[in-house]
Order: C-alpha cells, then structure tokens, then sequence
C-alpha cells in the first residue's frame, strides 16, 4: 500500500534514481522486479513503422496493454494531418501533442469507446510512483535524450531492493531502491547506457541510475473503455496520492534544449460571428463547465440568412489552447464541423460540446468559423 507521502511524486525530480547503482552495491537482498510480464507485453510491442514515429508506436502500445487497438498511423493522422498527397509526415511528437494524445478520446478499429487520460512529468519518475505504477500493471512512456535525438521508450518493469533510511525526524525505515529498468523500445537499438539483458520485441533493460540521467519526460497513463471498469487518474493507482482528487492538475510540457520536438503549426483564430455570403450568426450561448476531470465547453449557435440567395453552410467549431504568458494560440484541442443549406429568410441552429484542458500553462477558447458559398 502506497504511504501518502509518495504525493511528493508530483515534484518529477530524477535525484531518486541517480543514486540507484551505488546504494545497490551495499545492499545483501536480491532485488525483485515488478512490472507487466514478459510473454504479456510481447502480444503489445510493436515496432515505429517509420523513422521519427518512435512517440506514436508507444502510444499504440500503452493503448494495447488497456485493450484499446489504435494504430499509429492514425495517431500520426490526427495529430499532424496529411500532405496534399494524402501522405502521413514523418514528424517525431513533441511532448506537447503526446499530452494531448494521451488526454482524448474515441473509437477504436474494434468500434470500442475510449477516453485516455495521463500526467506529465518533467524528468524521471520519482522511485515508489514509478513502482506503484508497474506493480498495478500500468506501462510508463519516457522520453529520452540520446545524444543525438530524442526517442520514446515505454517502461514495462523494473527490479528493486529495499534499504534502509531515516527520515527528517531521526526514524529508520526501508524504502525501495530501483536497480534495472525494463523498457521496450519501438527502434530497438540501445542508446548511451549500457544495456544489461537485451531481448527480443524491443525487450531492453538498463541500469537505473544510468538511463536516469537521460529520461527529460514521462507519462503516467489510465485508459477507460465504456462500459468496463473505471481506471480513470482520480481512482486508481498512484492517482490515489493526488491531493485533489476531482482534477487531473495536468502540467503540459515546455520546449526543452536536448529533445527533438515536431513543429507546432498556429491553431487558427476564426473571428466568432463573420458573415460569409449574406449569413450571419443570429445568436450565441457558449458555456465553459468545469467537469469532474476536465473543463468543457456547451455551445448552441444559431446562423440566418436575411439575403434572397439560398447558401450552403459550413461551421468549424473548436476549442483552441492558447499560452497563458503570451496569448498566442499553441494548437486546435477539439473541434466539430456542422453543414446545412439555408434558404433567404430560413435560420439554422446547432450545437453540441467540446472537451478542453486548461492549467499553468494553457487556458481555453471558443472558436466559430463559417464558410457560406451561393447556391
């Protein structure tokens, strides 16, 4: 059982692991490894089908492990786009859209409904966070600086053993102290740390304390398949050590100096309201609800046509975040596009709600773009 002062988790500081080797040595106990079996997460692995898609093969494989089939070429799709050939860019994932692909939701290829849910952390996992999370079965996406680039591996176990310590007030007692990191690696070659027990599907185990000094992020993950058992952050596993329990108090990742990151095209920013061919928005009710895990936002628009030509309509309504130090937008969170035809006279009203995240570092707006062409 997790003691609540594990909550100091959410420092994500990696002085817990750097002194792992050395602690070791001292130590006469054998270590113990927790973490998702070998022959389990080998159905999972999976390798990047494409250079820099190592972030989106990690994604795909957590997803798996929780039972959820998405492919990363459509984790590369609704994160980029296409070109105008229709091709799929070979972009690596900035931390930032790794957030925000670990924070949505949807339909799976087996037509299951999903809702992903995750917290970002700058550096390594502190040592018994990271532990309560492969003991529960949960695989732990990090990202690493190789020297050259960045990659993501997923953290499937690790080994530790107990040593003694005492605590501020003079007491002693036996903490956990990690010595190997068992990781699978969608471009299996090893990077800077030597590897102690290479193995096949991707299956590499490293030294804590070593493979510590290049870990700059991690992603602690639940997923919740509809109609199955709640794994949401605020009911399960080291969630339990949040101190508020209704909100996932998500940070968002900055640009770090060491990790490659994909660009971040400008969300758009459609002036609410614009007429287009005669066609303007009548009436707007929009409402930000704070939700039990994430803000929302419920929207019921109504456009009219005074003309005397008939328009065929398009609304894009979004939720973009935009930077709370510059304003500036950073990317398009959700969206939904509505088409009606509108005869002279006629109005047409729609509606519906979007998810949005806001924190330290993004807050939310509404957007309405309309596009109205003669008919």
């Amino acid at each position: 059982m997790a003691r609540p002062g594990i909550a100091k988790w959410l420092t994500f500081t990696a002085t817990l692991l750097l002194g792992f080797g050395a602690l070791a040595e001292t130590q006469g106990n054998l270590p113990q490894y927790v973490g998702i079996p070998s022959n389990l997460m080998n159905h999972y692995f999976t390798n990047q089908r494409s250079m820099q898609w190592c972030w989106a093969a990690c994604i795909q494989m957590v997803f798996s492990r929780f039972g959820v089939s998405v492919q990363q070429e459509e984790i590369v799709r609704r994160t980029y786009g296409t070109d105008p050939q229709g091709k799929l860019p070979d972009r690596p994932g900035d931390p930032l859209s790794v957030t925000l692909n670990l924070n949505n939701g949807g339909v799976d290829a087996a037509g299951k409904k999903y809702a992903v849910q995750a917290r970002y952390g700058k550096g390594a996992p502190a040592c018994e966070a990271l532990l309560s999370e492969l003991a529960a079965g949960y695989p732990v996406i990090l990202g690493c600086n190789t020297g050259v680039i960045g990659h993501a591996v997923v953290c499937t176990g690790a080994s530790y053993i107990m040593a003694p310590k005492t605590d501020p007030n003079g007491l002693a007692r036996s903490v956990p102290v990690i010595q190997n990191i068992v990781v699978r690696d969608p471009f299996p070659r090893p990077f800077p740390p030597n590897v102690v027990a290479p193995g096949a599907q991707g299956r590499l185990e490293y030294r804590a304390d070593e493979i510590a000094k290049f870990i700059l992020h991690h992603w602690f993950i639940r997923v919740q398949i509809e109609g199955q058992q709640d794994q949401s952050m605020n009911t399960k596993g080291a969630a339990q050590l949040i101190g508020d329990p209704t909100r996932p108090d998500l940070l968002l990742p900055k640009d770090d100096k060491g990790f490659v990151l994909g660009d971040m095209p400008p969300a758009a920013r459609p002036a609410q309201g614009a007429k287009g061919e005669g066609v303007e928005l009548t009436k707007s009710d929009i409402r930000w609800i704070e939700g039990p895990e994430q803000p929302y936002a419920t929207f019921s628009l109504t456009y009219a046509n005074p003309g005397k030509q008939a328009a065929a309509c398009e609304v894009t309504v979004e939720v973009e975040l935009a930077s709370r130090k510059t304003e500036q937008p950073v990317r398009v969170f959700q969206f939904q596009k509505f088409a009606f035809d509108l005869q002279p006279g006629q109005s047409h009203g729609i509606e519906g709600r979007l998810e949005a995240l806001q924190n330290l570092e993004v807050h939310p707006r509404f957007n309405a773009r309309l596009t109205a062409t003669p008919k």
